[in-house]
């Protein structure tokens, strides 16, 4: 049997709780970029390249879920992320990557509605 640590379903993300293993095998799905923050807040995503992966995924849920937002809700959902466990650098490595990505979609998308 294959088991994935994480997996993207359409706009939510399947993670396994780790809080459960060795004993349980049960996953959770999240719908919300704030029931991913909690799940890395709360052990439910552990390892470096999960925790990782989980807020990149967390971070295209928040942006995806609006069609208007501006660099304040990004910078306020990456500090969310980024405080769910200070400590994690592949988390906030793809926060920032992800961050810097948002911000430039931005900034495109409005040039574009300037033209």
């Amino acid at each position: 049997m294959k088991v994935k640590a994480i997996e993207r379903q359409n706009s939510s993300i399947k993670i396994i709780d780790q809080t459960k293993l060795p004993s349980e095998l049960n996953y959770l799905v999240l719908d919300d970029y704030q029931q991913v923050v909690e799940a890395i807040k709360t052990l439910r995503v552990r390892g470096a390249p999960a925790i990782g992966i989980a807020a990149a995924y967390g971070m295209a849920m928040a942006i995806g879920k609006f069609e208007k937002y501006d660099k304040r809700f990004i910078d306020e959902v990456a500090e969310k992320f980024c405080s769910s466990r200070p400590t994690a650098v592949n988390l906030s490595r793809a926060v920032d990557r992800m961050k810097t990505s948002c911000i430039l979609k931005l900034l495109k998308t409005q040039n574009q509605q300037l033209s």
